[in-house]
């Protein structure tokens, strides 16, 4: 039996040197693979970075008399809206491009009302996105739709509605006699510094906050999962103001503003 032994030992070293060289042509194949990932990963950044590009634009339009509204519909990118002068609007629109894909405006006054409609290509790597900033005269009503965005309205005074499914709605400062607000899964914040006639604020999943001046209003505050509050307001079910304010799942807040 003994005579067997050393073949048997020469059969598990063979197997052994055999293993391992299995096991190093793998670790060759592995760093190789690595290698041209990361190589392959550098040059995608290197191209994005030669083709990423920032653009602002800035375009002044003389509101005709018989304007009766303003609408923007953004594909990607936030939206603010600011008071202005009595006879203009400004329109600031600032890009970002990659590979060469940038966002198409179409721009139009058609029966009274200025549309500007941008939109933009889906891009795997690197940003295609538009920017706008409205300086809008008193008293225009003004209709935002922004799909993946924040919309804000900066001492707007006047009616809006805003719509957003990716991001925020802010209003500050806002005096107007409606405001009609909508997200999907952003947060809305409203602080009037007027009693608007009509507030309508609803989000899916985000948080709801509105601060007005003290008055008398008709209030509609609910959320299935969120906390609820309503504080230092007078309540009458035929106020002459009124606000409704709901989320999904987010908290609820309806106050006097400080």
């Amino acid at each position: 039996m003994a005579e067997f032994a050393a073949p048997q030992a020469d059969v598990g070293q063979r197997n052994r040197r055999m293993l391992r060289g299995r096991l190093s042509l793998w670790a060759v194949l592995v760093a190789a693979s690595t290698t041209i990932l990361l190589a392959a990963v550098g040059v995608v950044a290197i191209w994005w970075a030669a083709t990423y590009d920032r653009e602002t634009s800035s375009v002044t339009a003389t509101i005709p008399s018989t304007l009766l509204g303003i609408e923007l519909k953004v594909a990607r990118g936030d939206v603010e809206i600011v008071a202005g002068n009595p006879n203009e609007v400004f329109v600031t629109r600032t890009e970002w491009s990659a590979f060469g894909r940038r966002p198409e405006e179409r721009r139009s006054i058609l029966e009274g009302v200025l549309r500007i409609d941008s939109s933009c290509a889906s891009l795997v790597l690197g940003k295609c996105a538009a920017d706008y900033r409205l300086t809008v005269p008193e008293n225009v009503p003004v209709t935002v739709s922004a799909e993946r965005g924040d919309i804000r309205l900066n001492a707007y005074r006047g009616s809006a509605r805003v719509s957003t499914e990716g991001g925020s709605i802010t209003a500050d400062a806002f005096c107007g006699s409606l405001l009609h607000a909508t997200a999907k899964g952003g947060d809305i914040d409203v602080v009037a510094s007027c009693s608007p006639e009509r507030i309508v604020v609803r989000t899916d999943s985000g948080d709801v906050r509105v601060a007005v001046p003290q008055a008398t209003y008709s209030i509609d505050a609910d959320t299935n999962a969120g906390h609820l509050a309503v504080r230092g307001l007078a309540l009458a079910d035929r106020a002459r103001f009124a606000i409704q304010a709901l989320s999904d799942s987010g908290d609820v807040t309806v106050e006097a503003r400080s």
